[in-house]
């Protein structure tokens, strides 16, 4: 049963045992039915909690459309160059004494990637090739890395790995699909440090130059 089916029910539920109230009520010796404006105040009371009721799982039906279309765009944006990079076997581009089928790369993206790693595979053999940097180019280029020979026992896999203009790390598998493995880390370097003669210590991010005007080195 659908969240849409359940709500209706849910009002159903509502109406029906209103409805089941004032007609207990109306049964019971000697209740008091009231004035007929009365009883107009109480049914509309009722069709207003249900109308409330209504109009407010509506909008949050709405609200969670709309954040849901805001997460796809998000997600869609984030993904749009990294859509653009694929790599392959040209399992017709046999040459320069290799014997197994060479490894093409495309960049479509319009944007460079970094750190482009291809992992390998035919069978139980595994190899990795860093290609690193790669431009945009308008056709796919031959990596200059070549599979093994080819053994009819199994198929040929590859699994790229890189990092897009964003600062993002993707993984698209042997089936081609994509995968964020997450957000690049930018790797601590120290800072360079700077004798000064003055204090006679090395001082971290910036030259301090000596009191004594004398050339520091």
């Amino acid at each position: 049963m659908t969240k849409r089916q359940l709500f209706l029910v849910a009002v159903a539920v509502i109406g029906l045992s209103a409805v089941a109230l004032v007609a207990l009520a109306i049964a019971s010796p000697g209740a008091n039915l009231g004035t007929v404006p009365d009883w107009v105040g109480a049914i509309s009371t009722l069709m207003a909690f249900i109308a409330a009721v209504v109009a407010g799982w509506f909008a949050y039906g709405a609200f969670k459309l709309q954040e849901r279309q805001e997460r796809d765009r998000i997600e869609a944006n984030r993904r749009r160059q990294a859509e653009c990079v694929v790599a392959w076997f040209n399992h017709g581009g046999h040459g320069d004494g290799h014997g197994g089928p060479e490894v093409m790369f495309f960049n479509g993206s319009g944007l460079p990637v970094w750190e482009v790693e291809m992992h390998l595979s035919h069978g139980p053999k595994r190899d990795i090739a860093e290609i690193g940097f790669q431009p945009p180019t308008s056709e796919p280029v031959n990596t200059n890395v070549w599979a093994w020979d080819y053994d009819h026992r199994y198929s040929y896999g590859i699994v790229i790995e890189f990092r897009d203009a964003a600062g993002m790390v993707w993984r698209r598998d042997s089936a081609g699909f994509l995968h964020l493995v997450g957000e690049y880390e930018i790797p601590l370097v120290e800072p360079p440090l700077f004798w000064n003669k003055t204090t006679g210590k090395a001082t971290e991010g910036r030259f301090v130059p000596p009191s004594d005007g004398l050339d520091p080195t």
